[in-house]
C-alpha cells in the first residue's frame, strides 16, 4: 500500500526545538529554511542573496532583475525542507525511493517535460562531468550507470535508515556519517539533475532523527567542499552492481568530514541566538513570578 501524501505542517516540532516558545520555534524554522535554501541553491548557481531569499520565502516578494527560475528554485527547495521535516518524524517510518522522488519533484522546478530527464524518477541516461585531477589535468569522470541505480539506491537507503545510528550516535559521529552518505550519493548521482541539492537534503536525515539541527554547507565554502568531494571521487572506483555504493568503504573522506564539522558552526550560531533569547525570556518570567509572590505575601 502506498504511503499517504505528505502535507507539511507550518511549524514542525523537532527535538532541537524543545523548550522554545512557539514564536521562537517558528523563527528558528524560518531561519533554518532560509539559510539552508540560500546556500544549497547558491552552490548550484542561484543568484539570490540570503536577504533576497528571505524576502521571497517570508514576504512572497519577487526580486527585480532576478530570473523566475531562481525564484522558483528557492521556493521549491524550501518546500522540500518542509517535506523532509515530516519524513523524519517517527510515525513516518524508513525513507523509501518514493520519499526521495517526492523531494526531487519539489527541488526540480523546471516545467519542461523530457522523458530522458525524469523528475521524480532515477536517471535513464549515463552522466558525468569534467574535473581536474591532482595533477591539475582535466579528466572526464563518469557516475554510476542508470542500470545500477535502483540496486545502489537500495543500499544507500539502508545506510540512511540505520536506526542504531539515528538513536545512539553523538554529534561528531553524525557529521562524519553525513560525509559518508554524501560521498556515496554524489558518486551514484542517481538523478539527471538536482543531485547536489538532494544530497544536502537527504544526508541531514540522521542528524534530524537523532535530535540535532541540520548541517548547512555555505556557498562561501564552495571551493573546499567541491575539492573534498572531488578528492573522494578520484580515489574511488565508480559504483556499480559489484562494488556497491562505497567501493573504498570509509576511506578518502578526511577532507569532506573536516568540511562538514567546520560548516556546522553556521547552524550552531543560529541555534545559539534563539536559545539565548529563550533564556532571557525564562529569566524574566522567573523574576516576575518571584516578584509576584513577594507582593502577594
Amino acid at each position: 500500500m502506498p504511503k499517504p501524501k505528505i502535507t507539511p505542517s507550518s511549524t514542525p516540532s523537532l527535538p532541537f526545538m524543545t523548550g522554545l516558545d512557539s514564536d521562537l520555534k517558528q523563527h528558528l524554522v524560518n531561519g533554518l529554511k532560509e539559510l539552508w535554501t540560500h546556500h544549497s541553491t547558491a552552490l548550484e548557481g542561484n543568484t539570490l542573496t540570503l536577504q533576497e531569499t528571505h524576502f521571497v520565502l517570508s514576504e512572497g516578494l519577487t526580486i527585480s532583475g532576478k530570473s523566475l527560475a531562481d525564484h522558483n528554485e528557492v521556493v521549491g527547495h524550501a518546500r522540500a525542507i518542509d517535506l523532509l521535516f515530516e519524513m523524519v518524524k517517527p510515525s513516518h517510518g524508513p525513507i523509501t525511493h518514493s520519499d526521495i522522488f517526492l523531494l526531487h519533484k519539489s527541488v526540480q522546478t523546471e516545467s519542461i517535460f523530457d522523458i530522458m530527464s525524469p523528475v521524480g524518477g532515477w536517471k535513464v541516461e549515463p552522466n558525468g562531468r569534467y574535473a581536474y585531477n591532482k595533477d591539475n589535468r582535466m579528466t572526464f569522470h563518469s557516475y554510476a550507470h542508470p542500470d545500477y541505480i535502483p540496486k545502489l539506491m537500495d543500499e544507500w537507503c539502508e545506510a540512511l535508515n540505520d536506526d542504531a545510528l539515528n538513536t545512539n550516535a553523538d554529534l561528531p559521529k553524525l557529521l562524519d556519517y553525513y560525509a559518508f552518505l554524501h560521498a556515496g550519493f554524489t558518486s551514484v548521482h542517481p538523478f539527471f539533475d538536482g543531485n547536489g541539492r538532494m544530497g544536502r537534503l537527504l544526508c541531514n536525515i540522521p542528524l534530524l532523527k537523532a535530535g540535532f539541527p541540520p548541517l548547512v554547507i555555505r556557498n562561501e565554502s564552495r571551493t573546499d567542499y567541491l575539492k573534498a568531494l572531488q578528492e573522494y571521487s578520484e580515489a574511488t572506483p565508480v559504483p556499480d552492481k559489484f562494488t556497491g555504493v562505497w567501493p573504498a568503504g570509509d576511506a578518502y573522506l578526511d577532507k569532506l568530514k573536516a568540511c562538514c564539522h567546520h560548516e556546522y558552526t553556521e547552524t550552531l550560531e543560529l541555534m545559539n541566538q534563539i536559545q539565548c533569547e529563550q533564556q532571557k525570556r525564562d529569566h524574566w518570567r522567573e523574576e516576575n513570578k518571584t516578584k509576584g509572590g513577594r507582593e502577594g505575601s
